[in-house]
């Protein structure tokens, strides 16, 4: 018994000197130093039956003011959410549950009770990418609802492609012929748009860079040199498929006159579309460097 009483009185005089604690090592790092080869290093345990707001909680403090808490909150009598607790307060019941992580795994964010993985009762600002299914989505993109039971995914925006170029001179063409129409780079001096780089030159083709729907419009301004018909097209570059067209009898030579054609198509992603004009009179025509000679076209759906 001797020995026993100078062994803790030994024990009590190094606390004294430390001011660390250590259960299962000698050396406390810590005020309260725990060691084991157990992962079940710390149990806290509220000795009353679980039930509906029974707390188990650990509760910081700084100075004299408490600056957050973690608590085990029962929700059941057989279940229970982990609660983090801030914005700070001189009283601990003022502490506020910011996050909540239910017994099934949900998170909420200013909401106790979610009902998805991630439920967030507030506003949320990005920095960085929004991935859905590792994919960030490009540039003109928007979530695409597929329904309750499937993931979204991203796509083109109405708008979010589309050109709008003007003639690049006057353009003569022989009887006979049918010519892709030469136009401006867009964004170039003349007004003009280009979103998502669709319209390309000198090749003065419409390359869409996804399927859809797309709105057309091909117009331009006709001086022929002898009566006759004339056509003017939108077409599949590499097949010579004609999409839209329009054919007008000019009863004048030299006469001008607007003529212009225009379809909402299903366009495919990386085919080439060009605007071209047939000349069917028996002399030359020239495509006239005006405002109503163009090519535009954009993504509707």
């Amino acid at each position: 018994m001797k020995y026993a009483v100078f062994a803790w009185f030994q024990f009590v005089s190094i606390l004294c000197a430390a001011q660390n604690v250590g259960i299962g090592t000698p050396m406390p790092a810590a005020r309260l130093h725990i060691g084991s080869n157990d992962s079940a290093l710390l149990l806290l345990q509220n000795n009353n039956i679980l039930s509906t707001d029974t707390k188990s909680a650990i509760i910081f403090r700084t100075g004299t003011w408490y600056t957050g808490s973690i608590q085990s909150i029962g929700t059941s009598v057989n279940e229970a959410r982990l609660g983090f607790f801030t914005y700070s307060s001189t009283n601990p019941t003022l502490l506020k549950e910011s996050m909540s992580i239910l017994d099934g795994g949900f998170v909420g964010i200013g909401n106790t009770a979610p009902e998805y993985e991630l439920d967030v009762n507030g506003s949320i600002n990005l920095t960085a990418n929004l991935l859905v299914n590792g994919v960030a989505g490009n540039p003109g993109q928007a979530l695409h609802s597929n329904g309750s039971s499937n993931a979204p995914t991203w796509n083109y925006v109405a708008g979010s492609q589309g050109f709008h170029t003007y003639s690049g001179g006057n353009q003569t063409i022989l009887p006979g012929v049918a010519a892709t129409l030469v136009f401006e780079s867009p964004n170039s001096s003349i007004a003009g748009f280009n979103y998502g780089n669709v319209f390309k030159n000198p090749t003065n083709e419409f390359v869409p860079t996804v399927d859809g729907i797309y709105l057309l419009h091909a117009s331009a301004r006709i001086q022929p040199t002898t009566p006759g018909f004339v056509t003017i097209e939108i077409i599949e570059n590499n097949t010579n498929n004609v999409y839209t067209s329009a054919r007008m009898y000019f009863n004048q030579a030299g006469q001008e006159a607007t003529i212009s054609c225009s379809a909402s198509l299903a366009l495919q992603e990386d085919v080439s579309y060009v605007c071209r004009v047939r000349n069917e009179t028996t002399g030359s025509i020239v495509v006239v460097d005006a405002s109503d000679t163009y090519y535009s076209g954009v993504l509707i759906r």
